[in-house]
C-alpha cells in the first residue's frame, strides 16, 4: 500500500533535519539503536516512522516549541487512518486494484495534476458510458468490475473537477482519441460534448496533439504528475504499465525527465482554446453523418 502523503512529507522533513544537524545516517542509527539501512528507509518513505523513533529523532535534532508540535501533529495525521478508510473509493475495494487505489489517493490529495494519455481520453473527463465501453474494449469482461470502474471514473471527476476542492488539471490526449469510437456515435457525441464543457472550467486545461505533430511528442506510455500544496511535499510521478502495477517515483532525475516530456507535449499540442474548437468541429461532423 502506498504511504500517505503525510508520511512522505514527514520522511522528507526528518531527512532535512538530519542534514541541518550535520549528522550522518550511521550516527543517527547508533543514537536510535537501529540499523543504518532502517534510517535510510525511514528518510526515503520506504518505512513509516513510529512514535518512539520520532521522539528520539526530535530530541537528537533538538527540535522544540512550535516546530516540534507541527511535526508531531504531522505524524499523528499520518497514522490516524489507513489510506482509503472513510473515503468514497473504499466501497470499491474489491473491484479496483491496489495500484489504482494508490492512484486515486494521490489524486485526492493533489492540488494540481498533469496527465498524458496516448490512448483514449483522460480519465477525469470521461462520461460513465464512455468509460464503461472503453474499459470493456480493452479486455475487462466481468460485469461488476466494469460497472465499478465506470462509476469510479465519474466519482473521481465529481470529486476533483466539479467538487468544492477542485484541483488544477492539465490533460494531454492525441487526435486518435477522437477517432477511437466505442459503443455508438451517440456515445461519442455525448462524450465530446462533456469534454468541451469541462474544458471551459477555469481549473482545467485540455490539449490535443494533432496527427501532424504526433511523431514529435509521442511517448511509449501514459503518465501522471501529482503536485501538492503541503510544504516540502515532492511531486510524484506515476507511469502507466501495460501489465502489472503502475510505477511511482519521486526521484528528481525522473521528474526532470518528465518535465522535458511535458514541454515537448506543449510544443506539439494545440492550445486549450484551439483544442476545444477542434473537438466542437469534430462533433458537428459526427452529427451530420
Amino acid at each position: 500500500m502506498l504511504l500517505t502523503l503525510e508520511k512522505r512529507q514527514l520522511a522528507d522533513e526528518l531527512k532535512m533535519l538530519r542534514k541541518k544537524s550535520a549528522l550522518t545516517g550511521k550516527q543517527v542509527a547508533e543514537a536510535l539503536g537501529v540499523s543504518e539501512p532502517l534510517v535510510n528507509r525511514m528518510e526515503n518513505a520506504k518505512r513509516a516512522v513510529n512514535n518512539d523513533n520520532l521522539t528520539k529523532l526530535l530530541d537528537l535534532y533538538r527540535v522544540q516549541g512550535d516546530e516540534r508540535k507541527r511535526l508531531v501533529d504531522l505524524f499523528e495525521r499520518s497514522v490516524r487512518d489507513e489510506p482509503g478508510d472513510g473515503h468514497w473509493w473504499s466501497e470499491f475495494e474489491n473491484e479496483i486494484s491496489a495500484s489504482y487505489r494508490d492512484y486515486i489517493e494521490l489524486e485526492h490529495a493533489a492540488a494540481a495534476v498533469v496527465e498524458y494519455q496516448p490512448q483514449g481520453l483522460n480519465g477525469l473527463v470521461q462520461t460513465e458510458e464512455y468509460a464503461y465501453a472503453l474499459t470493456a474494449a480493452w479486455g475487462m469482461q466481468d460485469e461488476d468490475r466494469l460497472e465499478a470502474h465506470a462509476t469510479v471514473r465519474v466519482k473521481r471527476s465529481q470529486s476533483r473537477i466539479f467538487g468544492p476542492e477542485r484541483l488544477h488539471f492539465t490533460g494531454f490526449f492525441t487526435e486518435s482519441a477522437l477517432h477511437m469510437h466505442v459503443k455508438s456515435r451517440a456515445t461519442m457525441i455525448e462524450q465530446f460534448d462533456h469534454l468541451v464543457r469541462i474544458g471551459r472550467f477555469e481549473n482545467v486545461e485540455l490539449h490535443m496533439i494533432p496527427f501532424e505533430t504526433l511523431a514529435t511528442a509521442t511517448l511509449g506510455s501514459g503518465f501522471t504528475v501529482f503536485q501538492f500544496d503541503a510544504i516540502n511535499a515532492p511531486k510524484i510521478l506515476v507511469q502507466d504499465a501495460v501489465v502489472g502495477r503502475r510505477s511511482i517515483s519521486e526521484e528528481p532525475r525522473d521528474l526532470r525527465e518528465i518535465d522535458r516530456h511535458v514541454k515537448r507535449l506543449k510544443r506539439a499540442a494545440l492550445s486549450a482554446q484551439d483544442t476545444l474548437a477542434f473537438v466542437e468541429k469534430h462533433i458537428r461532423k459526427l452529427e451530420s453523418r
